[in-house]
């Protein structure tokens, strides 16, 4: 399933996708420019940078009947306070009950 961020933050809605993802908890290396924004955030900051910008300022899309929940910078093995990856959670929203 491909994943994608896309910034609220900047006026051109600047945006990265993230391929082969699957349901639960999914780990990727941030590269590219983008990745230096993160490196002096931890998953605690309010604005940690999942993907170059602050990741209160995001949306991020999924395949239909899929949302994205618990985005946050962390480290290669999913450590919260690690730098230089981002982890986020796919959920099916379909199955879920309230």
């Amino acid at each position: 399933m491909k994943i994608t961020a896309t910034s609220t933050f900047h006026g051109n809605g600047t945006s990265v996708s993230f391929i082969g993802c699957r349901e639960g908890y999914n780990i990727r290396k941030l590269i590219g420019p983008r990745a230096k924004y993160c490196r002096d955030y931890s998953n605690n900051n309010s604005h940690v940078c999942g993907c170059g910008y602050p990741i209160g300022n995001t949306d991020w899309e999924a395949d239909a009947g899929f949302e994205i929940i618990e985005q946050g910078e962390c480290g290669k093995d999913g450590d919260i306070y690690g730098t230089g990856f981002i982890k986020f959670r796919v959920i099916n929203s379909e199955s879920m009950h309230y």
